[in-house]
């Protein structure tokens, strides 16, 4: 998977290849996506919160090859949760925005400044660094 967003008509998925639109809410998607691995969004963000000792925009270890992070407040209809373990590169686009090139070579531009999401890049990577 690369990326998931909410669509008018539910939740996007994107993974290599193929686009999916499922009639679910983004939360309860990724609760789903968790609880298929023993656990719930909200352990895994309460989790995570301790953890980095931050407060917003946390990163939801699902397992080891699916790892998202909100490229801004969930509560935001332009959210995009990114899959941290397909990201090739991320590169400045424009002013504030970043372009995510995915192993795949999809491209996906956000309107997120690059710091904020490699912000969250070494958020994940300290995260790991907990996991035994």
């Amino acid at each position: 998977m690369n990326y998931i967003k909410r669509h008018k008509n539910g939740v996007l998925i994107k993974t290599i290849n193929n686009e999916e639109i499922i009639d679910e809410d983004l939360i309860n998607y990724i609760n789903q996506l968790c609880i298929q691995n023993l656990s719930t969004y909200q352990g895994r963000k309460k989790a995570a919160k301790q953890l980095l000792k931050s407060q917003i925009n946390h990163p939801i270890y699902v397992h080891k090859k699916l790892i998202l992070y909100p490229t801004k407040s969930i509560r935001k209809f332009d959210c995009y949760y990114i899959n941290y373990c397909s990201v090739l590169s991320v590169i400045k686009h424009d002013y504030n925005c970043t372009k995510i090139i995915f192993t795949d070579l999809e491209e996906l531009i956000v309107n997120v400044s690059p710091y904020c999401i490699k912000k969250q890049h070494r958020n994940i990577e300290n995260l790991l660094g907990h996991i035994s």
